[in-house]
């Protein structure tokens, strides 16, 4: 079987024990996929497991965590376009306690609990001095229908029972030369020491014979009547790096309910949805057992054979594709059904229909695109030609109306096979790819591509945050008036230009304000269930009557924006006593202004020029920061006397890199996405919170003691003296791969100074003072150079032979001020 689109099961492995135990379950084995993309280098099993086609892949040999997970899982769903769910199995540490009596060969199923869709990300948090760990991450549930096979499993083994010991001696039946590895080992062999006890021995030596049998933890033991392995049910615990302190393993385990400890889960769950299964082969602890690893694999791919087995195929169609799940967008599962069922709603049952949603800043209008794009997908024959784009002011490739009809021709492209001639036709045109299109010819290709297909539907979200409208509301109206099969749905503000373009071509009914009282609805529910199943507000499950009291004041100056209420409950999972909670509530900020300027006042003052620089970079830097970036950005001293000793020490960064979004919670957020150049490396970005925040922060409505730090001016020119300070600290004579590797502020620090400087130039003397240092020392200046070179930013790794002076820089970036001065000092304008 060499069609990749019909497998709908995809499953991963972390390591070679685990896949042989899941192709060993495989009741029938097809052939390996005869080609792949050229960017996948996974390998893979490919076979049937009762009526399901499945997908096993595992992480490459040798490398194991959170990102190289989701990298293995990116892939496949990319290669194998018709997956729909998402199985993790294999093994991992167990964290045994008097509430679950967890021993080694059991299997613990990842399951939904208050506040937690089954895993929990660990190391993604922070712990505050003297008090429990923080999440500042959380990870998807699995889809619903797994989580109802699931139950359904439960059900069944309750009075039944289960048979994975015996579909395990059945496999290694089969298999004879698995025994030695995969039966399970004598049981005299599973030992839990107490947590302070720690291994006594090298790695290589066994437990039982040199660990102190005294230091045994005593616990009741299995009877022949308890099955055996048990299934465990709850909540997973997922880091980058293995869980080997055990008195870590039951604080953690106390605090959160943890019954395992791997390293994967975690970076799959909010991009490949899925159910975690693993088979407990050690305790998390020094004590590590590489004796149970095959059989408690084998335990874990037993169970997910018979969990399977519980889904039904129709069940499986009916979901998303995990491939679309790279879109943005996180609806609550009760929100955003209002505009489904609006009376003047045609989309999907009009020809040629149109609708315009458009509302204020933060009132869920890219959570209602989300919505209307996932029940477009779920209704039958809409889902065939259903494209989609969403507009993103923190990415600039999103920004780009171009970018717009690139994404849609190459949705259209996978989505039709009879369009794609005319992709093809273009290809060749274009010398064969080496060229690029002219903007022109793509909407031509995009128009053929449309005739060539049924009915299409394109949603298009956040228009207002497209930097080149005009265009864009120009093709817009083209299509609009042009096309009888395409039916179009975009959001935005109200902002005029867009209101008075789409005035034109579209008639009342079809523009729709995203009106406070249709929407309340959605923020109740949304509100309701945040209180009662979010970490954060578990002290309050005992107290109905200040959970009502939060629902009713939150839902009543609401005013229709979800982001206003993210803001306040924010702030208010932070009250941990009712006179606090009641006072926050009595004090709640009107609106989004008023939010974001109760956060900026509310800084600490030993924060405040960490985070005030943080939030310079945002709002002025062409593109978010990463956060090794920003990390070394705020550790510049700007300003120091270098005679006082170096103005960037490495020692001076944050131990915790993602603490520094606590500087300004709230405003910023840490998003992980793929490396736009590197497919397979996935990197953590700081960026502002919301386009209202960028709003807000370029605006005149700012308070006096920040409105002067984020003025334009003042903003560039700090951003310049930062790059500035960071490219003279640095040893250019160094080996350049080093120096990215080790200073990871250094490329960002050489491609945008200048264009920083360009406005610094002239209102800081700091400014042109670091500029010309930079310019006159050769050594510094072909060291920026090496780093990013501005006649051919393409080049990753610039020749340091041949660099033009100081002067052709100064004025090649139209730097006059540094001109002038590089002329005084007698720079030959004929070199």
């Amino acid at each position: 079987m060499s069609d990749l689109g019909l497998y709908t099961v995809g499953w991963i492995c972390a390591v070679e024990t685990e896949l042989v135990a899941a192709a060993s379950f495989l009741d029938e084995e097809h052939d390996e996929p005869e080609q792949l993309p050229v960017h996948d280098n996974n390998a893979y099993v490919l076979g049937r497991i009762g009526k399901h086609n499945v997908v096993i892949a595992a992480l490459p040999d040798g490398q194991y965590g959170l990102v190289t997970a989701a990298t293995v899982a990116r892939d496949m769903v990319r290669s194998f376009p018709n997956v729909r769910i998402g199985l993790m199995v294999g093994i991992g540490g167990g964290a045994p306690s008097q509430k679950h009596d967890v021993h080694l060969g059991d299997v613990v199923v990842s399951s939904p609990g208050p506040g937690s869709g089954g895993v929990f990300q660990y190391d993604y948090g922070k712990t505050i001095q003297d008090s429990s760990f923080v999440v500042t991450a959380h990870h998807n549930q699995p889809p619903q229908f797994l989580l109802a096979a699931l139950a359904n499993l439960k059900a069944q083994y309750k009075p039944r029972g289960h048979d994975l010991e015996q579909a395990i001696e059945n496999v290694l039946q089969n298999n004879r030369r698995l025994q030695a590895e995969y039966r399970k080992p004598d049981p005299s062999t599973d030992r839990l020491y107490a947590p302070d006890y720690t291994h006594a021995g090298t790695k290589e030596q066994e437990c039982t014979a040199m660990c102190d049998v005294s230091q045994l933890a005593k616990r009741p033991e299995r009877t022949e009547e308890q099955e055996s392995p048990m299934i465990h049910h709850g909540i997973i615990a997922s880091a980058n790096q293995l869980m080997k302190d055990a008195t870590l393993r039951d604080r953690l385990s106390a605090e959160k309910d943890i019954l395992c400890f791997e390293i994967e889960a975690a970076g799959l769950m909010n991009h490949f949805p899925c159910l975690v299964i693993r088979g407990i082969c050690d305790y998390s602890d020094t004590h590590k057992n590489k004796v149970w690893q095959g059989y408690a694999a084998m335990a874990a791919a037993a169970y997910a054979k018979d969990l399977l087995r519980k889904v039904a195929p129709n069940k499986v169609e009916a979901e998303r594709k995990l491939i679309d799940l790279l879109s943005s967008g996180s609806p609550h599962p009760s929100s955003g059904f209002w505009p489904a069922s609006h009376p003047r709603r045609g989309l999907k049952t009009q020809p040629k229909s149109f609708l315009w949603l458009y509302g204020i800043p933060g009132c869920g209008k890219t959570i209602l695109t989300s919505t209307a794009i996932e029940d477009l997908q779920t209704s039958p024959g809409h889902s065939a030609a259903l494209l989609y784009f969403y507009f993103d002011f923190t990415d600039t490739q999103k920004q780009q109306f171009e970018n717009t009809i690139r994404s849609l021709v190459w949705q259209l492209y996978h989505k039709n096979e009879r369009a794609r001639k005319d992709l093809g036709a273009l290809y060749a045109s274009c010398n064969s790819g080496r060229d690029q299109p002219r903007i022109d010819r793509l909407q031509e290709t995009f128009a053929k591509m449309v005739q060539e297909s049924g009915e299409v539907w394109v949603v298009l979200d956040a228009l207002d945050e497209c930097t080149v409208r005009d265009k864009l509301l120009f093709w817009l109206e083209n299509v609009r008036t042009g096309k009888q099969n395409v039916h179009l749905l975009a959001t935005s503000r109200p902002e005029r230009d867009i209101r008075s373009a789409i005035e034109k071509f579209s008639y009342e009914e079809e523009r729709i304000p995203i009106q406070d009282d249709l929407i309340e609805a959605d923020i109740r529910s949304y509100v309701h269930a945040q209180i009662r199943e979010d970490k954060s507000f578990e002290i309050w499950n005992t107290r109905p009557d200040i959970q009502a009291e939060m629902e009713t004041s939150l839902v009543s100056k609401a005013n229709g924006m979800f982001r206003w209420v993210w803001c306040q409950l924010t702030a208010l999972g932070k009250c941990r006593d009712p006179i606090a909670l009641r006072k926050a509530l009595i004090s709640l900020p009107k609106t989004l202004d008023e939010t974001y300027a109760q956060i900026l006042t509310n800084i600490p003052p030993e924060c405040f020029d960490h985070t005030v620089r943080i939030l310079q970079f945002l709002t002025y830097s062409e593109r978010p920061l990463r956060l090794a970036e920003a990390v070394d950005a705020i550790a510049v001293n700007i300003g120091a006397d270098i005679a006082d000793g170096p103005r960037f020490n490495a020692q001076d960064r944050m131990p915790v890199p993602g603490d520094i979004v606590g500087y300004c919670s709230g405003l910023v957020v840490l998003v992980r996405r793929t490396d736009p150049i590197d497919d397979d490396l996935i990197i953590e970005e700081i960026q502002l919170a919301h386009f209202s925040v960028k709003d807000y922060l370029i605006s005149d409505r700012l308070e006096r003691h920040t409105a002067h730090h984020l003025q334009a001016t003042a903003a560039r020119s700090l951003i310049a003296e930062v790059c500035l300070t960071y490219l003279l600290e640095l040893e250019h004579n160094a080996d350049i791969a080093w120096i990215k590797d080790t200073f990871p502020f250094a490329q960002y620090s050489a491609r945008y100074w200048a264009t920083h400087a360009l406005v610094g130039e002239h209102n800081s003397e700091s400014v042109l003072k670091l500029a010309s240092e930079l310019l006159v020392s050769r050594s510094h200046l072909e060291g920026s150079y090496r780093l990013y070179d501005p006649d051919q930013p393409w080049d990753d790794a610039p020749s340091s032979e041949n660099i033009p002076p100081a002067l052709y820089y100064a004025s090649l970036h139209g730097l006059s001020r540094c001109v002038r001065l590089l002329l005084d000092e007698g720079a030959d304008v004929n070199t």
